[in-house]
């Protein structure tokens, strides 16, 4: 069955066509109504087509003439994806044969294997029909009229069972023909298989961008950097054991700039799943920072800037009526199917991408906040990550001014989603909120309504990340109508509310009631937002704080409201709420006289648009109100360029009386002698054994109690480790261990008030047990998804396949290949043996090497620009300067020719402002052969050296003289503004004489950049405190 008008474009011709047809036939079937159920196809030209029947008639008489016909047919090259056999008939050979030669063609990756799709002898033609936009097709002719059935399934149960065993045939969902069956099928985004490599077709759940280019693959083909990229990040990430990944992502992670390593993780994930995982539960303190936050706000920035990929749903506001469908199609392609055949889905992240962290409105580009967040889902608590769904609401998307950075974000080439403004109004609250998600037509609604009709009532919906002035309203609007709650706002502040209670273990360690305790204490929130705000309501509504003693800012000050409400400084109801009643007499608009004046025990910062604003003022405002007692300052605000204070300058300031933590994590802070660990608070120590709870005991609503004593069971969970660091919170290298506990105390208290529809045990540890025996790990066996794991380690072989055919190495290039250097390498390099022994015996510059090498292939200055102008696309161009340093080794012609070609662009990555980075980090990159370093040692043979490196690496004059036109030469000792950099300064030399070459024609071969290494400083001796000297890696 083809659409007629799918095909009336130009179409495309097969060059291997048989002569049983006219040679302008094209056999369009077309579906005609028959006696009964039964259906035939009927050809536009070609005359009495074959019979293709049940799977109980032979195929002898039809196939040869069947097989001919396809071969001949007219196809458009965007709409076929696959075409397979089922080998059940001995008579099949001259359809494979045919197969074959359309496979010749330039249509599209068919598949001539055996595709075990069922055992109807005409489900082989149904691939052909789902290529072409159908779910299925099942085709009879002839005279005698048989009732025929379609089989259909989903490509990720094709996957499997092509990868596990055809035995599990007669498991595939059949349907009648009647055309409402197949146009019922086709919208569940059903779809008999498209080849073992893909998914199923997906469009709906795609952005709209993206969908409208085509798909995925056009999409990322479309651009050039996406395309380079993709080929890059491919192949940099070979790695298929946990140890391998480990080791290539920390070799990355070693040039800091860790968006790359989010980079990396991403395409780890769409390789290898399981390795993924595996990985991220192997390191979580490492990597958890990596793929959430803080480097997820800068990829969140960039989202559409890297190769697009499957996961994640997008519901735009185009597909407002047909929510329930998107979601469907993203099911038949992702998930897998229970015994009921209802899609697995334990659980939805979603968010508008209205508030990402603090950095304002990105749009689709936000989706790495739920695909983040699930990811910690997975390794900090054990939920399934097969059985959720990351989703992202489209409804439109500011302009640079609606986030924080001003990043062109909608008007981009390269975003995915709707480019046009939000649609919004004036709540009677007096706030902005987007159109779109109130009334009888609330896009939210519908999208939950569709999620409890397709996944049942027992999924849970977790809010993510919408602003603030929608956030709060609608969690009020659903909270009791579905399995929902909002981690901004109830997870952040459990959170919070968990930090407070263990400040208070730290200076009471033998409290056993946190919660009591909390009463004593006073607070002083800065900043209103959905975060603080969540966090007074948590401590006032459920710890039985004092409305007193919670005293909360917005940018006019201390808040605060008449008697009768009519008058104050809030600016919204929720504010409101919390206002001190009565103007205050002192100047609330400064925290240092708010601080005199209340007295807080606990400062909370929270304001996302005002770094440093905790002053030292502040900090001994703080200090001296409270006498003996140490007091709490939370600087909460992400990313941490925006933290109200740092930890160093905290823990200084107050001469470590401060009990500290941040909202992004800071290195330990050494004073008076004392090493200081400093808390993150962060959601991941709530949300996720919050939700393991809540969907292991099938919990039918998440009150707000359930926050409250997650809180507690974090603080609980603070060891004698934690306390002597200063730690109020855990150590991230326990996460599991803490979500386990919160999963538990959620349980147990879902029981208690009879919300949780199976009981997992009475006691404390006996529910712990059983839900320890339910937590998912990597390469866990699972009836419910070992058929899907299967299939995504059948899609990830396939990924490899294209890889190889797209990536072609050169082998890793030789360091030695010239005139053997000793005298003239760096000393520490000369001790190891030579530069390839230095490099390979390093795990990072070994990995490293690789990778650059693999980013590296142009041969052209016009490859070279388009390589590099990919790596530049996403910022941060110490990975530019190491691509650049790679091609000078590989091809140095190539590498100036790429310099003239674009000297404005690429002389800021070859020299200043990258060079500074490059130099601090010099050694942790791979050594190579440019570079003349003299030590003191070489002191009276100095002439030697200089030979050693001229025969080795200058050109030949006349009487084999080695030509040398100019040296430029330094001690490293004052590497531009950064300080004492030793021979890691050889940046410089280089860089310089590159701008010799690019800006006055010298002739680079003929020249030489020269370290005189005389020792170096101590970090103490660079203006950012870099351990140079004292690196391993210093040569």
């Amino acid at each position: 069955v083809f659409d007629r008008a799918a095909l009336s474009a130009p179409p495309y011709r097969s060059s291997a066509r048989a002569g049983a047809c006219p040679a302008d036939a094209c056999l369009r079937l077309r579906p005609v109504r028959l006696s009964g159920r039964a259906w035939r196809g009927e050809p536009d030209t070609c005359a009495q087509p074959g019979a293709l029947v049940g799977s109980g008639v032979p195929f002898s008489s039809c196939s040869k003439r069947i097989g001919q016909r396809i071969s001949t047919l007219h196809i458009r090259k965007t709409s076929m994806a696959a075409l397979g056999f089922v080998n059940s008939s001995p008579a099949i050979g001259s359809l494979r044969e045919s197969a074959s030669a359309v496979a010749q063609t330039n249509t599209a990756p068919f598949a001539g294997a055996d595709v075990p799709v069922g055992t109807s002898c005409f489900s082989s033609l149904g691939a052909i029909c789902a290529a072409s936009g159908l779910a299925a097709v099942g085709l009879a002719s002839g005279k005698k009229q048989r009732k025929a059935k379609t089989t259909v399934v989903s490509t990720r149960q094709f996957v499997a069972r092509h990868a596990l065993d055809q035995s599990s045939r007669d498991e595939d969902l059949s349907l009648d023909e009647d055309p409402s069956d197949l146009l019922a099928c086709s919208r569940r985004g059903l779809a008999v298989v498209q080849g073992a490599a893909a998914g199923a077709p997906r469009m709906r759940s795609l952005p709209t961008s993206v969908r409208n280019s085509g798909g995925i693959d056009q999409w990322n083909m479309k651009h050039a950097d996406l395309k380079r990229l993709k080929v890059m990040l491919d192949g940099m990430c070979l790695a298929t054991t946990v140890d391998e990944a480990l080791e290539e992502v920390h070799a990355i992670m070693s040039l800091g700039r860790n968006f790359w390593a989010y980079a990396y993780m991403r395409t780890l994930y769409s390789k290898k799943p399981d390795v993924y995982y595996g990985t991220l539960l192997a390191k979580p303190a490492t990597l958890l920072p990596v793929v959430y936050t803080p480097t997820v706000g800068e990829a969140c920035q960039k989202f559409g800037k890297l190769p697009f990929q499957r996961r994640g749903c997008y519901i735009s506001l185009n597909e407002r009526g047909n929510i329930k469908s998107v979601l469907e199609e993203y099911a038949a392609a992702e998930l897998t199917q229970g015994p009921d055949g209802r899609y697995l889905c334990d659980c939805i992240v979603f968010s508008d991408g209205g508030r990402i962290l603090g950095l304002g409105d990105l749009g689709t580009w936000g989706m790495g906040i739920p695909i983040g967040k699930l990811d910690l889902y997975a390794a900090c608590a054990g939920v399934n990550p097969h059985r959720t769904i990351p989703v992202i609401i489209d409804v439109g998307c500011s302009d640079a001014a609606g986030n924080s950075d001003k990043v062109v974000v909608r008007d981009n080439e390269l975003y995915t989603g709707m480019k046009q403004d939000r649609k919004k109004h004036t709540s009677e609250a007096g706030t902005s909120v987007n159109s779109e998600y109130y009334g009888k037509d609330s896009l939210i609604g519908e999208f939950m309504q569709a999620a409890a009709d397709v996944f049942g009532k027992r999924c849970l919906l977790q809010f993510e990340d919408f602003n603030s002035n929608d956030a709060f309203p609608l969690l009020a609007e659903y909270r009791d109508k579905f399995l929902t709650y909002n981690d901004d706002i109830q997870g952040t502040a459990a959170v919070a509310v968990a930090a407070l209670m263990g400040a208070i273990k730290l200076r009471k360690p033998k409290c056993t009631d946190l919660v009591g305790e909390l009463g004593s204490q006073t607070f002083l929130f800065h900043g209103a937002g959905s975060a603080n705000l969540g966090t007074l309501k948590l401590l006032s509504r459920e710890a039985g704080v004092s409305k007193s003693k919670l005293f909360v800012t917005n940018s006019r000050g201390v808040i605060w409201r008449s008697e009768d409400g009519k008058e104050g400084s809030f600016r919204n109801g929720e504010q409101k709420g919390f206002a001190q009643v009565g103007k205050p007499t002192y100047d609330a608009s400064k925290l240092e006289d708010t601080i005199e004046h209340i007295k807080p025990s606990c400062i909370i910062g929270a304001v996302g648009v005002v770094p440093g604003c905790f002053d030292e003022k502040v900090v001994d405002a703080l200090v001296r109100v409270n006498g003996s007692e140490r007091p709490s300052m939370f600087a909460l605000s992400n990313p941490k360029d925006r933290a109200e204070i740092t930890a160093r300058d905290a823990y200084t300031w107050s001469n470590g009386r401060v009990i500290y933590c941040s909202g992004t994590a800071f290195e330990p802070v050494e004073v008076a002698g004392k090493t200081f660990a400093p808390g993150q608070v962060n959601n991941v120590y709530i949300f996720p054994g919050m939700s393991f709870g809540v969907i292991a005991c099938q919990a039918c609503s998440i009150p707000e109690r359930f926050f409250i004593v997650a809180a507690e069971a974090v603080a609980n969970s603070l060891d004698e480790a934690d306390m002597r660091s200063d730690r109020i919170l855990p150590h991230p290298d326990r996460l599991r261990e803490v979500g386990l506990n919160v999963a538990t105390a959620v349980v147990l208290e879902a029981q208690t008030l009879g919300l949780a529809a199976c009981s997992l045990g009475q006691k404390w540890e006996e529910v712990r047990t059983a839900l320890r025996s339910r937590m998912w790990a990597p390469g866990s066996p699972s009836p419910s998804s070992s058929s899907q794991l299967a299939g995504m380690c059948c899609a990830a072989r396939s990924d490899d396949a294209e890889i190889g055919n797209l990536v072609q190495p050169h082998a890793v290039f030789s360091t030695d290949s010239q005139a053997d250097r000793m005298l003239s390498l760096p000393a520490t390099v000369a001790d190891a043996g030579d530069i390839s022994r230095w490099n390979s015996d390093n795990s990072d510059l070994c990995k490293l090497l690789r990778m650059l090498d693999t980013m590296c292939t142009a041969t052209t200055v016009q490859e070279a620009l388009e390589e590099v102008r990919a790596v530049m696309s996403l910022g941060k161009n110490i990975w530019a300067y190491a691509y650049m340093r790679t091609l000078y080794t590989k091809n140095s012609e190539v590498y100036y020719g790429t310099l003239l070609a674009k000297p404005a662009m690429l002389l800021p990555v070859v020299y200043t402002p990258t060079v500074g980075e490059a130099c601090q980090k010099f050694g942790k990159l791979p050594l190579q052969r440019r570079g003349c370093y003299i030590s003191l040692k070489d002191l009276g043979n100095v002439k030697s050296v200089l030979e050693e490196y001229a025969a080795s690496e200058l050109q030949h004059g006349p009487n084999d003289i080695r030509l040398c036109d100019c040296i430029v030469f330094s001690d490293g000792g004052r590497i531009l503004g950064l300080g004492d950099l030793g021979a890691w300064g050889m940046g410089i030399p280089i860089g310089k004489l590159d701008l010799y070459a690019v800006c006055a024609g010298v002739n680079p071969h003929r020249t030489m950049p020269v370290i005189i290494d005389v020792g170096c400083s101590d970090a103490a001796g660079n203006s950012d405190k870099v351990v140079i000297r004292d690196h391993e890696l210093y040569t």
